[in-house]
């Protein structure tokens, strides 16, 4: 599988998106949820989910084939109609990753800032699988990152757009301005011409 330059920061930019939303379902959960710690001798696997920035996480194995994986569901999430329904679908998903890890440790994993890795709670883990899932269907959930992307791409052309039209409609008025001023001052009234007129 080929990703090209720009394939590959939109990936970058869906991962860190992924992560962070994932991070705000993890505190809205309060106390309960919870991470673990691996071996300090751990190290991924081709099937486990990396949590983070940059290329070490957009091109790992894992990430990718989570993406291929959730690709394989996008028929029957699509046409869920409930949250239930889509939340065994997750389910499934999340299932189908950690059996291809052994003993079903290690799936769903970040690096602190020592280097070791932690294993991701559950929450964290599903609402990444539902992102990816809702990226996959961008143009149906507004929720998704390409969609924001657009959006936000949108926002910036016509910010520009509308900059450009005002310098051009305060250049027009300045012209307009400085060719009234050159009139008034070349036809400024004269008294001895306009007795001159009426005599």
């Amino acid at each position: 599988m080929s990703f090209t330059p720009m394939g590959n920061m939109m990936f970058r930019q869906q991962d860190h998106h992924h992560e962070q939303i994932a991070q705000q379902a993890a505190t809205k959960a309060g106390p309960s949820t919870t991470t673990k710690m691996l071996p300090v001798d751990f190290q991924p696997t081709p099937y486990t989910v990396l949590f983070g920035r940059g290329k070490k996480c957009t091109q790992a194995c894992g990430n990718r084939r989570l993406r291929v994986t959730a690709m394989m569901f996008l028929d029957r999430y699509a046409k869920a109609e409930t949250k239930d329904q889509k939340s065994e679908i997750v389910t499934e998903i999340q299932g189908t990753v950690q059996a291809s890890c052994p003993g079903g440790r290690g799936a769903f994993v970040r690096e602190n800032s020592e280097g070791h890795w932690i294993e991701v709670d559950s929450i964290m883990a599903r609402e990444k699988i539902s992102q990816v899932l809702r990226d996959l269907l961008h143009t149906k959930y507004r929720s998704s990152v390409k969609n924001k992307i657009a959006v936000r791409r949108k926002r910036r052309i016509q910010a520009r757009s509308s900059i450009t039209s005002m310098d051009t409609t305060m250049s027009s008025s300045e012209e307009f301005q400085e060719s009234s001023t050159e009139f008034d001052s070349s036809s400024e009234f004269d008294p001895t011409v306009s007795r001159d007129m009426f005599e």
